[in-house]
């Protein structure tokens, strides 16, 4: 996050979150787990990909962002990818 002052406003730019392409791959496939869970009533696994999610660096925010994501069933047509551009990640 930058900040820039001056004596008449204040602009601050929150910097766009990044996930690696590991970090990303790891996410689409938890993504996969919450459509399957809360969708097609498949036995939940959270615990598990909290510590796999947290190991490989993903900020929680984004984990609970994915998990939002797949409680739509719409954005089951859309590549994890596009989902993750779509609300501000950058993939590197």
């Amino acid at each position: 996050m930058a900040t820039i002052s001056s004596e008449t406003q204040t602009i601050t730019v929150k910097k766009a979150p990044t996930l690696t392409w590991d970090q990303c791959r790891l996410l689409a496939d938890f993504f996969t787990h919450c459509i399957c869970v809360y969708h097609h009533n498949a036995q939940e696994g959270f615990a598990f990909w909290a510590d796999r999610l947290d190991g490989a660096g993903i900020p929680w925010s984004l984990q609970n962002k994915a998990s939002c994501l797949a409680d739509d069933r719409t954005n089951q047509r859309f590549y994890f990818k596009t989902l993750m551009k779509q609300e501000g990640v950058t993939i590197i």
